[in-house]
């Protein structure tokens, strides 16, 4: 599906054909983006990013408003269990744009269009137990723990999941 939707400071909209080679730039930056991925490939994100629009499946770039900069990536899915949710796959912003809370305003923007448009009233994402930067920007988002998937083998890290209350 198509995920289009601006606020004030940035806005969430497919990938241009030109912002195709940041991907790329992104996930050869191993040490940057290796927790961002969700175990996908680059070419696996660009199909998922031109799927038909009746899947429930989005990848968008995060582009400043001022001046159309593309600075991230979002992806995720909506499911139906009982009730809607919104499962974020992926959220990365490249390390120059960092710390200046354009992925905090990406997913303030998504989850307002999640609970808005779509229902959605719980939000999901899976982090390594090893990656602290990430699990301490989800808890700043709001996040919290609500299970602990342990790795099948030694040599990998648990998978925390986590869960927000999307309110309005």
């Amino acid at each position: 599906m198509d995920l289009s939707v601006a606020g004030k400071f940035v806005k969430l909209c497919p990938l241009r054909e030109n912002d195709v080679t940041l991907l790329n730039r992104w996930y050869h930056e191993v040490e940057s983006f290796r927790y961002a991925t969700g175990g996908k490939k680059p070419e696996e994100i660009l199909i998922q990013s031109k799927q038909d629009a009746r899947y429930s499946s989005f990848v968008s770039g995060i582009y400043r408003t001022v001046d159309n900069t593309c600075v991230g990536l979002i992806a995720g899915e909506y499911k139906i269990v009982s009730e809607p949710l919104l499962w974020i796959r992926i959220v990365f912003i490249d390390s120059c744009w960092r710390r200046k809370r354009y992925g905090t305003m990406a997913l303030q923007l998504l989850f307002r269009h999640s609970r808005e448009t779509c229902r959605a009233e719980r939000a999901y994402v899976s982090v390594y137990r090893g990656n602290a930067v990430g699990t301490a920007f989800w808890k700043n988002c709001g996040f919290s723990c609500v299970k602990i998937l342990k790795a099948a083998d030694s040599d990998s890290d648990d998978i925390i999941i986590m869960e927000k209350v999307i309110g309005l």
